[in-house]
């Protein structure tokens, strides 16, 4: 518990840091006053597995530090289970009856379209934010994903949907210790459906509140 309350602050720092102002931040989506009109699209990026898959944009996975560099074969590893994450995300959401469908390069958001970007986040040392790096780096202390989900405006990606007691609308999901090098690779795939499941339920309880899902 200790590691992780030290983890959230440490990302909160960033947030200040990075221009999102507010030190408090935890695991649950937070909800705007004004609640957001229906989406008629919810745009589900892949899972980033490297600083090159993040856009510049992203308020905090721009601005996380790059890591190790990793091989083509790893990165092509990490990038399809970002992509089968997203699949699965895709689908929980679909099962809420919620219009969600596969970002692509040429996606462009409309009006009230909601953008969902994840990343995948190595955490070096817990009680540093600049330890944190994006992707997978099996020397690092642990893994875990953050999320950001916005909703276009007529000027442009507006704030994050954010939600009650995490007013930076970022989802930090549980992490996994990376522990035996060995077996880190094979253990990737039941944390990410774990991951995918934690995001879904967070994501549930905001798109209720926003009376978007009964």
């Amino acid at each position: 518990m200790k590691s992780k309350t030290s983890l959230l602050t440490s990302i909160a720092a960033l947030v200040i840091l990075s221009g999102c102002a507010t030190p408090e931040i935890d695991t649950r989506l937070s909800m705007a006053t004004d609640k957001p009109t229906r989406p008629n699209r919810i745009l589900v990026h892949d899972f980033a597995a490297a600083p090159a898959d993040v856009p510049s944009d992203a308020p905090i996975g721009a601005r996380l530090g790059s890591g190790a560099t990793v091989s083509p074969e790893q990165i092509a590893l990490d990038r399809q289970l970002g992509a089968g994450m997203a699949a699965q995300l895709i689908t929980a959401l679909r099962e809420m009856g919620l219009p969600a469908e596969r970002a692509v390069p040429t996606s462009v958001p409309q009006v009230n379209d909601v953008v969902v970007r994840g990343l995948f986040v190595s955490v070096h040392d817990t009680n540093a934010a600049k330890r944190m790096t994006v992707g997978f780096d099996f020397n690092a202390l642990e893994f875990l994903t953050m999320l950001e989900a916005f909703q276009r405006t007529p000027q442009g990606l507006g704030s994050q949907l954010a939600a009650s007691g995490n007013p930076t609308g970022i989802i930090v999901s549980s992490g996994m210790k990376i522990g035996d090098m060995a077996t880190a690779r094979t253990r990737l795939d039941g944390w990410g459906r774990q991951t995918v499941k934690e995001i879904a339920d967070g994501l549930m309880v905001l798109f209720r509140e926003q009376g978007w899902i009964n």
